[in-house]
C-alpha cells in the first residue's frame, strides 16, 4: 500500500516537472534568452562581417579623416582670441602666430587679431577682419575708437532747408509713421566685438620705449612721437609674432616681423635703428627675438646718429628709471 502511494508521488512529481521545464521552454528567462542568443553562430557570423575587407577599410579611412581634420584644425586653424588663450606648448617651443595689427596700445606693444590660415583660410576675402575701422583711421592720421557708431559730419544747411524739415516732421502723416520728436528714443549702435577680448596683446621682445601718460603720471619725453612711428610702421599689416612668454600682464612677448616693400623686417630692429627705443635693460633674463649683441649694435649706432629721440642734447631718463620713480612715488 505504502509502495504504491509511494510510487504515485513520484510520478506527480516527475510530471510536474516536466510540466514547470515545458512552461520555461514557453516563456525562456531574460538568462535563458542571452545564453541561447551566445550559443548560435550569429555572433560569429557578425564578427566575420566586421572583419571583412570591405567593411574596416572604409571606417578606417573614414576614422583617420576625421582625426586628421581635427588635427589640423587645432594646430593651424584654430584662432586665439587672446594671449592667455594660445596654448602653452607654443609659448615653450617657440611657437609662431599670424595676424593683423588692428591697434597700437604704447610705443613698444599693439594688438593683434589672429588671422590662422591667412589667405587660404578666406581671411580678408571670405572672412573679414574686425577692428577695420580702427587701423584704417589710424593710418590717415585719424582716431575714432572713442566715437560713437553713428557720429556722423554734419552738412550745412540753409534756414530754408531747417524750416521745411521742421514743417515736414511737425506733419500728421509723419507723427503717425514715425512718431513725435518730443519722445526721446534711444539711438541704436550696431554691435561691436570688444577689442580686448577678441585680440591677443603683444609686447615686443628687447627694446623698451619711452612711457605714455598713465595712472595719473606724466608722459615721458618722445613718448608721442615714438608710439606714431610705431603706429605708421605697423598699423594694419599682417604680422608674424614668435612666441617668447607671457608676461604678467598677460601679454604675448615675442619677436614680430612684418613686411616692409619686398623684405621682411623685424620691429624691434627698425624701432632701435630709428632710435625711438632702447635695449630692455630692467631684466637681464628677458627674451630676445635677436641676439642681445645685435640690438646693443643698432642703438649704438642710432645714438652716434642722433637719430630719433638721440637728437636731443638733455640726458634722456630711460624708461625703466621712470618706471622706479613712478613706483617711488617721484
Amino acid at each position: 500500500m505504502f509502495g504504491r502511494a509511494g510510487r504515485d508521488r513520484t510520478l506527480n512529481l516527475s510530471e510536474d516537472s516536466e510540466n514547470e521545464s515545458t512552461e520555461q521552454s514557453r516563456n525562456p528567462s531574460p538568462i535563458q534568452e542571452i545564453s541561447s542568443r551566445l550559443s548560435n553562430d550569429k555572433p560569429l557570423l557578425l564578427l566575420g562581417s566586421l572583419m571583412d575587407t570591405g567593411n574596416i577599410l572604409p571606417t578606417l579611412v573614414l576614422t583617420s579623416l576625421i582625426c586628421g581634420s581635427m588635427a589640423v584644425y587645432l594646430r593651424f586653424l584654430r584662432r586665439y582670441k587672446t594671449a592667455v588663450d594660445v596654448p602653452t606648448r607654443l609659448y615653450q617651443t617657440h611657437g609662431t602666430i599670424h595676424g593683423r595689427i588692428v591697434s597700437v596700445g604704447d610705443a613698444d606693444n599693439f594688438r593683434v587679431f589672429h588671422t590662422p590660415g591667412g589667405i587660404l583660410a578666406g581671411w580678408g576675402w571670405a572672412r573679414k577682419v574686425p577692428f577695420e575701422h580702427l587701423w584704417k583711421h589710424n593710418r590717415s592720421g585719424l582716431s575714432t575708437f572713442f566715437m560713437p557708431a553713428h557720429t556722423t559730419p554734419s552738412l550745412p544747411t540753409t534756414p530754408a532747408t531747417r524750416a521745411r524739415k521742421s514743417q515736414k516732421k511737425n506733419s500728421s502723416i509723419w507723427k503717425i509713421l514715425f512718431g513725435d520728436d518730443t519722445i526721446k528714443r534711444p539711438r541704436q549702435t550696431p554691435h561691436r566685438p570688444k577689442l580686448s577680448a577678441e585680440t591677443i596683446h603683444i609686447r615686443l621682445c628687447g627694446i623698451d620705449a619711452p612711457e605714455s601718460a598713465s595712472f595719473g603720471h606724466p608722459a615721458q619725453p618722445f613718448s608721442k612721437e615714438a608710439k606714431q612711428w610705431l603706429t605708421n610702421f605697423v598699423i594694419g599689416k599682417t604680422a608674424t609674432v614668435r612666441l617668447d612668454s607671457l608676461d604678467q600682464y598677460h601679454r604675448a612677448v615675442g619677436k614680430v616681423t612684418v613686411w616692409s616693400g619686398l623684405w621682411r623686417k623685424d620691429v624691434s630692429a627698425e624701432m632701435l635703428k630709428a632710435g625711438w627705443a632702447l635695449v630692455y635693460e630692467s631684466n637681464t633674463n628677458a627674451s630676445f627675438g635677436s641676439t642681445r649683441e645685435q640690438y646693443d649694435k643698432l642703438e649704438k649706432q642710432a645714438r652716434k646718429k642722433r637719430v630719433g629721440m638721440w637728437k636731443s642734447s638733455k640726458v634722456l631718463e630711460t624708461p625703466s628709471e621712470y618706471k622706479h620713480r613712478m613706483k617711488a612715488g617721484g
